[in-house]
């Protein structure tokens, strides 16, 4: 029986935390779990519904709280909670989010059959809009592997798994071996993470159940992606991938940064002086890629304008699918 941690980070989610914690507390699942919630200092009534949820719940699952002194923000939360698990696997949860009922039990089934792989991503659902995790069905991606070059195509292409750690299990000694803490005073972080992770990582498994669901909410810190504190943190994080990009797959790092820049450049409010730094850090990506990459990249800036216009768009996305199946695939 192996055993599982679900973190989950609580900072003024009074409307959402008690359907959260129902749904860790409604899982029928063959191992050993706990629920490590991290008070990150909110100013509403969230923590008195949580020790009431805990007060009253009778059942298999140890709910336990840790507190911060002060507000640190959801990295740091995340963090606290990684360093106190108990179990052999972490499984994060945003606080206004849910799982659905058979969840943990369908994680627990799929590492079982891959022989306990370091990590583990299933499929979600959204509230609204346009995103789609879905995994239900898909032929595009394996049920397991262990091949490196696969797991960083996997990670680092658009649109193949959700770069967000929600929804993931988690070897907890992958996870501090390889020093993976999110990085904290960021926005962000997720981005920085799942690169860090697409670095490392050596055996990978899809649960292709959509176990997941995520709350799309206007107000959220995920939602909050403009503004100097946003795009000075995509400064930061893109220094930080580029001095560590490894010596190996460099063209999949190498790409993954550049549509990152790229896509900020484009479809972000942004300053005549970001957009300058942006063309540096460019530059220094064609001096680390390979020279069908840095011909790519070198294209795109001249035909930037392209792709903020919604028709070019499309025709700029199709050029960079085919481009990418002739070059990097």
């Amino acid at each position: 029986m192996t055993s599982i941690s679900v973190i989950i980070p609580v900072y003024n989610v009074e409307k959402y935390i008690e359907r959260c914690l129902r749904s860790i507390a409604d899982q029928q699942v063959s191992a050993t779990v706990e629920c490590v919630l991290v008070d990150d200092c909110g100013q509403d009534s969230s923590m008195d519904l949580v020790r009431r949820f805990i007060a009253g719940y009778v059942g298999p699952i140890d709910f336990r709280i840790l507190s911060h002194n002060c507000n640190r923000g959801q990295s740091a939360a995340r963090n606290t909670g990684v360093k106190s698990a108990k179990g052999k696997y972490i499984f994060f949860v945003d606080s206004d989010d849910f799982i659905y009922p058979n969840c943990l039990q369908s994680f627990v089934d799929c590492a079982v059959k891959y022989k306990e792989p370091e990590f583990v991503v299933g499929g979600a659902r959204a509230t609204e809009g346009f995103q789609s995790y879905s995994m239900e069905g898909n032929r595009n991606l394996v049920d397991y592997t262990c091949d490196e070059r696969l797991i960083k195509w996997i990670f680092l292409r658009p649109g193949k798994i959700p770069i967000t750690p929600w929804n993931k299990l988690v070897k907890k000694s992958f996870l501090m071996k390889n020093d993976l803490f999110f990085k904290e005073g960021i926005m962000h972080e997720d981005e920085l993470w799942n690169y860090k992770v697409a670095c490392v990582l050596g055996s990978l498994a899809i649960n292709k159940k959509d176990t997941y669901c995520y709350v799309v909410r206007q107000n959220s810190v995920s939602s909050q992606n403009s503004g100097k504190k946003s795009l000075q943190s995509r400064l930061v994080l893109w220094d930080i991938m580029i001095s560590s990009i490894p010596s190996a797959h460099v063209d999949f790092y190498v790409r993954n940064i550049w549509r990152m820049i790229m896509g900020s450049m484009c479809f972000e409010k942004k300053s005549d002086e970001f957009v300058e730094q942006c063309k540096e850090k460019i530059k220094i990506l064609c001096g680390k890629a390979s020279f069908p990459s840095r011909v790519w990249m070198k294209l795109n800036l001249v035909l930037s304008p392209a792709w903020k216009n919604k028709i070019s768009r499309k025709w700029m996305i199709r050029l960079d699918s085919l481009v990418n199946s002739l070059f990097f695939v």
